[in-house]
């Protein structure tokens, strides 16, 4: 029978192991801890003899967080081991995030009690709805056998809460509820690691008694995601949120705790991490190639002796294998660590030459992050700008990896790996009709995170008590319905928005031209999207007797002409709250 942190420990290291099969599988861990739980994974404490864990972000006032509302709990008995599925509402909620959570728990019960066995009765009337889903068996003595029975459970629990968010987001639009994110994954198990090398630095400086937990255990529990795609319609903040990501991956802090910090700054973070080389920047468009993005032989003229400039073509590197270079020095280093960084072309040079192949074959070396950022991804013909090297991104096809491969490049001739320090954060807009020719080996090579719009981001901004969050909430549903949630308006739009002024602006130089490029030459559409306010009828003098009669031919049916107003500053407010209805 295992110590209570035995049995933590046990169940973090299987459910890492889920993560580690399938990059998708996330839970959440303890982010803080009271005295003599700091090197805890889960909630939970000894006393009681049980801890948790949950598999979503749906953030709720009361009760205290996401994971009291939905979660797989463990309990440690006297000779065995328990699990059960618990999901838990007040019913007297205060917002309505509370209120869609309840709706939620309210939904997936009927499907929940059809399937499993319900480890106590529902009380309907109790001051908290709960619904507690038993484990297959009472007890387990076995924890591999109570792991295999939860992974029965499991993935239909997940699948039923889901298809539950899903419905209730229907019908509440504002309703925040969705699966971890691989990206907060790796925030959670970040700031986890820092708690327990925190505690561990205390104990030792105080010159008290380490605890029995490995701290190694956390910090290579999880490589942060290697290759990661930000998609979602425009304006929801992708570049944007790629500049908090490349930050996040350098620094080792969670995402939630950069986005507290001023933007200046982490502005001028960023540009230092590029003005060294350790972030790199690039857009993709349709006339990228492989010799742009990889190597390739370019002219250039060379002068002679004798002054005359001659015409000569080299083999150039492009900016993935540049920053593949900066990636295999920084391993590089952590061998002579007092070598004077060379410039940027001599560095090149030297990885071309072969001089980092040692330090990146070393399983045990881990040099410093280096971030390619590729804005607007899916713009470029992504399988000829990556070529052979769309296997070799691959986490397990890096250098140092058990399954590493190297290829010999075209033009150079070159031996050529990828560093396994080497990060490729995309950016990809859902409403661009080149995502439909997205590379399939690129989607299997990548994690992608969709950003949608967060109206409720816009909530504090009123305008002449026209409510923003009000005004783009309408909007997209109109969109979701005429087109699909790939073309809606992103908050950034507006998140900006001071004044009457900045709020024309924005519809007249922004939104309105995109709704345009939406519904090409369909001012209709547009007029049913953004209300009368935004449109106007164009008189004609079409009439019945413009045309001659004939017994069998129908003449044109009477239909107005629409034209789609820029609307000016003083008229803006009137149009929204005719937009609002």
């Amino acid at each position: 029978m295992l110590s209570y942190e035995a049995y933590e420990k046990s169940v973090f290291d299987w459910l890492m192991s889920k993560h580690q099969a399938d990059n998708n599988f996330t839970f959440t861990v303890r982010q803080s801890a009271t005295k003599n739980s700091e090197t805890d994974y889960f909630i939970g404490t000894q006393r009681s003899g049980y801890f948790a864990t949950t598999f979503w972000s749906i953030p709720v006032n009361f009760p205290g967080s996401s994971g009291d509302a939905m979660s797989l709990i463990f309990v440690l008995g006297e000779s065995t081991y328990t699990y059960y599925f618990e999901f838990t509402q007040t019913q007297d909620p205060k917002d309505d995030q509370n209120r869609a959570v309840l709706n939620l728990i309210k939904t997936i019960k009927e499907p929940l009690v059809e399937k499993y066995k319900l480890a106590r009765k529902i009380n309907e009337t109790a001051k908290m709805y709960t619904i507690r889903i038993a484990g297959l068996k009472e007890n387990y003595v076995s924890l591999e056998a109570m792991y295999q029975d939860i992974d029965g459970q499991l993935a239909d629990i997940i699948a039923i809460v889901d298809l539950g968010i899903l419905s209730v987001k229907q019908s509440i639009q504002r309703f925040t509820a969705h699966r971890v994110t691989p990206q907060e994954f790796v925030s959670l198990i970040n700031k986890l690691n820092q708690r327990v090398e925190k505690h561990h630095a205390i104990i030792k400086e105080i010159g008290g008694e380490e605890t029995s937990v490995n701290t190694e255990t956390f910090a290579n529990s999880i490589p942060m995601q290697l290759n990661q795609i930000l998609y979602g319609p425009p304006g929801t903040g992708k570049t944007y949120n790629s500049i908090n990501l490349a930050l996040s991956i350098i620094e080792g802090k969670s995402e939630t705790e950069l986005s507290l910090e001023d933007r200046t700054s982490l502005k001028a973070r960023y540009q230092r991490y590029v003005d060294s080389g350790q972030i790199l920047f690039t857009t993709f468009h349709q006339s990228m190639s492989y010799e742009d993005f990889v190597e390739g032989i370019k002219p250039r003229f060379h002068e002679t002796d004798d002054g005359s400039k001659q015409l000569i073509y080299e083999v150039e590197s492009g900016l993935f294998k540049i920053a593949c270079a900066h990636a295999a020095y920084n391993t590089y280093l952590e061998l002579h660590s007092n070598e004077e960084t060379p410039a940027s072309a001599e560095l090149v040079g030297k990885f071309n030459s072969g001089a980092f192949q040692k330090a990146m074959a070393n399983q045990d070396i881990q040099g410093k992050p280096v971030v390619l950022i590729i804005d607007e991804i899916n713009r470029g013909n992504v399988s000829a700008i990556f070529g052979e090297l769309i296997t070799l991104i691959e986490e397990s096809k890096r250098a140092g990896r058990d399954e590493a491969l190297e290829v010999i490049l075209p033009y150079s001739k070159q031996k050529f790996s990828v560093p396994s320090n080497l990060y490729l954060i995309g950016t990809m807009n859902t409403a661009d009709r080149s995502v439909e020719a997205l590379d399939t080996a690129l989607r299997r090579r990548f994690a992608f995170e969709e950003m949608m719009p967060k109206a409720e981001l816009l909530g504090d901004i009123i305008i002449e008590n026209i409510n923003l969050q009000h005004v783009l909430s309408r909007i997209n549903n109109r969109i979701k319905v005429l087109l699909d949630k790939d073309h809606q308006i992103g908050h950034s739009y507006l998140i900006n928005v001071q004044s009457r002024r900045d709020l024309t602006h924005a519809f007249n130089n922004c939104i309105v031209p995109l709704l345009k490029e939406y519904f090409y030459r369909d001012e209709e559409k547009i007029a049913l999207v953004l209300g009368p306010g935004f449109v106007e009828i164009e008189n004609d003098n079409f009439s019945g007797d413009l045309f001659p009669d004939f017994e069998r031919i129908r003449k044109p049916q009477y239909k107005p002409k629409l034209n789609v107003l820029e609307v000016p500053e003083e008229n803006i407010i009137d149009a929204l709250n005719q937009l609002i209805g």
